[in-house]
């Protein structure tokens, strides 16, 4: 695998017809780590196939694969299943250049794509909290999104007093502020590593009232003053 130039057989083989050949080429393209394989990694990504062998084979290539990784989800352009899954693969390689790449793509406008976006920051943080993070960038981030949640609540609210035919976009602007809500909470998660957000999360959909009060009054507990009495009330 290692021989010079050996990578032009391994292109012809990302081509061919069958998905077995291709998820080989696509395993030995990871051992070998050659730059200019990687465009063809990337759009293995988006074939349901072999998205999980590409991914695999670029978390290999470490930090060298994170420039065209960067620039693929930064451009709405490229195929969103490519997008969506690129920051499990930064979340992967896990270093704090991969940290930085997905920090510049926290005012990505796709609300799924960020939501993905910022839970790969939390877990690169809950894996490596000694990895420093722009606290100010951070929790400016979580207010914009508290704004915005706030802004689809008083819609939601004016919208309950009219007829039946808003339900659609009723039910879009609750998966909106959901959405809002679970971004705001997973960059607190990247302030505050060692929060066990996850369980936070769950527990604030609990039927249980004392287990939701408790996620509540953990979360409380664990941002500023300030902040705490931005974000409580929308919970």
């Amino acid at each position: 695998i290692a021989v010079s130039n050996f990578y032009h057989t391994l292109f012809r083989l990302l081509g061919d017809q069958s998905i077995e050949v291709q998820k080989e080429a696509i395993a030995a393209a990871g051992e070998m780590r050659s730059k200019e394989l990687v465009p063809a990694l990337v759009y293995k990504l988006g074939h349901k196939g072999t998205a999980s062998a590409g991914a695999a084979a670029l978390v290999k290539h470490g930090d060298g694969v994170l420039d065209t990784l960067s620039k693929v989800l930064a451009n709405p352009g490229e195929k969103r299943e490519v997008r969506l899954r690129i920051p499990r693969i930064m979340s992967e390689i896990g270093t704090r250049n991969a940290l930085e790449c997905l920090m510049k793509c926290l005012s990505e406008q796709d609300g799924h794509l960020r939501l993905r976006i910022v839970t790969a920051l939390g877990k690169i943080r809950r894996a490596h909290p000694d990895i420093p993070i722009d606290d100010k960038a951070i929790i400016a981030q979580v207010k914009g999104d508290i704004r915005r949640a706030y802004q689809e609540a008083v819609v939601m609210r004016d919208l309950a007093f009219t007829d039946k035919g808003w339900n659609l976009l009723r039910e879009a602007l609750e998966i909106r502020f959901k959405r809002h809500l679970s971004i705001g909470l997973r960059l607190i998660e990247s302030l505050y590593p060692h929060s066990q957000m996850n369980v936070i999360i769950a527990n604030l959909a609990s039927d249980t009232a004392t287990v939701r009060a408790n996620a509540i009054e953990a979360i409380d507990n664990m941002v500023s003053r300030s902040l705490g009495r931005q974000i409580i009330p929308l919970i």
